[in-house]
């Protein structure tokens, strides 16, 4: 008899505040259905809003592209005078036109990423994240080769930070898909509940 072992049932302690409750299928299927509303209401609302990011960074770019400059020029400039300084404009970037339209490029693969139900716009695939990475890159290196000023490197960095974003964005959205799909394998049984 001593190799009987003991039965332990769990037992919640004090200070737990969670719902201790046993939710029959009807039950788990209406929370998880509830969850998978707010998650598509949640990446819908973050898909608007790193579109309009994209759109407007898509737009700064075609302005440098168009007036060949520094479209945070005029920030810098309100900032030396506002300090009672004198601001120069920045020199152009060295194939400025040409990383603009790089940046455009890979701007315009992003904000076209979701529509894959028109598979006659483009039949080429995505750019992967790794390789966007890469082209927007670029230009911030030759910026600071050629030892341009700080708005030059700005706004070199600015193309990286949107790929950035958006990678990082579509990360957490796909970690919340995979955590539906988790918690739906993870639904119980409950007799009797």
């Amino acid at each position: 008899m001593a190799s009987i072992r003991k039965r332990v049932p769990f037992k919640a302690t004090d200070s737990d505040d969670g719902d201790n409750r046993i939710l029959d299928e009807i039950e788990q299927e209406d929370v998880i259905e509830s969850l998978r509303r707010e998650s598509e209401k949640s990446t819908q609302q973050s898909l608007f809003m790193l579109r309009a990011i994209i759109s407007l960074s898509i737009f700064l770019q075609v302005v440098a592209l168009t007036q060949n400059n520094n479209p945070l020029d005029a920030f810098f400039a309100r900032s030396a005078e506002a300090r009672g300084e004198h601001h120069e404009p920045s020199s152009p970037i060295p194939l400025g036109p040409l990383f603009a339209l790089l940046n455009i490029t890979v701007l315009l693969d992003l904000a076209l990423s979701d529509w894959t139900d028109y598979p006659w716009f483009f039949k080429t695939p995505p750019i992967t994240s790794r390789v966007a990475y890469g082209l927007t890159a670029i230009m911030p290196v030759v910026c600071i080769i050629t030892a341009q000023g700080v708005p030059n490197i700005v706004w070199s960095l600015f193309a990286g930070l949107v790929v950035l974003l958006d990678d990082f964005i579509r990360r957490m959205l796909s970690k919340g898909k995979d955590g539906l799909v988790e918690l739906e394998r993870s639904k119980y049984t409950a007799k009797g509940a």
